[in-house]
């Protein structure tokens, strides 16, 4: 499974309040969580997209974490057009993301940056891009489809290739490597079968090839999840992905760091 749980059962001081909005697109609502951090000067931003659970409340508390450390996030629903997950089982979510259609996806997540570069208080205004699992293999995609938008992304056990390819799922992130411009940084456990290392190890061959900017993690003994921190190599490899995560959006969102690109 991905996270349907809090990352570490409740919140303490180091987590932000998350609100209930809707985002207008067009005729669209998306429904969405937002957190934000204390004060009201400028901040940078980040879209955090879920993995096929959904906005659980593992993502409301990272949206908070996150905010904790400075960055406005964005918890968008990406599953509002296809409805409720209505058993909390891992087959049950992968036939729910099975009915999602890319294009409507890439559609949503377009209109979330722009949400989050439209608010006031959002600098500068590229925004962050970040995922877990289905939500790791958009933003790769989305780096890709919004590089005007997109500064930086960070890849929580993305699925570089699309195993599975159907007439309303077709796309696959390895497919998008030339379009992006944005520096990428991923994160893996070396006993994700379901990704595949060899699949990792092509997007990193393919990143090379376009001289893209672009580092992975491999951590040994990790499965797929991790941040769920399931077993002793899974809390060794959450505990060293979030502070890299934080250093690189911190060195590629923070006011100024986008002067010269």
């Amino acid at each position: 499974m991905c996270h349907p749980e809090p990352i570490m059962g409740g919140a303490g001081e180091d987590v932000r309040p998350v609100e209930q909005i809707t985002i207008t697109a067009g005729s669209e609502r998306i429904p969405a969580f937002i957190s934000r951090p204390v004060g009201n000067g400028p901040s940078p931003a980040l879209l955090l997209i879920t993995d096929v659970f959904g906005a659980s409340p593992f993502y409301q508390e990272m949206a908070g974490r996150l905010a904790h450390e400075g960055y406005i996030t964005l918890v968008p629903d990406v599953f509002h057009r296809v409805g409720e997950l209505m058993e909390q089982t891992l087959p049950a979510a992968v036939e729910r993301a099975g009915k999602l259609i890319d294009d409507l996806l890439v559609q949503d997540l377009s209109a979330s940056i722009d949400y989050l570069r439209g608010r006031p208080e959002v600098e500068p205004k590229q925004v962050g891009c970040m995922g877990f699992c289905m939500g790791g293999t958009f933003t790769m995609i989305m780096g890709a489809r919004r590089p005007d938008a997109i500064a930086a992304g960070a890849i929580y056990y993305g699925f570089p290739v699309n195993g599975r390819p159907s007439p309303t799922r077709p796309l696959s992130a390895i497919d998008e490597v030339s379009k992006i411009t944005a520096p990428m940084i991923g994160f893996w456990g070396d006993q994700d079968a379901g990704v595949g290392m060899d699949n990792v190890e092509k997007l990193r061959q393919e990143m090379q090839r376009l001289n893209k900017d672009f580092t992975r993690t491999i951590y040994p003994g990790a499965g797929h999840g991790f941040m769920a921190r399931r077993s002793e190599a899974d809390v060794a490899a959450a505990a060293d992905a979030w502070p890299n995560m934080l250093q690189f959006f911190d060195k590629n969102l923070r006011v100024g760091s986008l002067a010269g690109r």
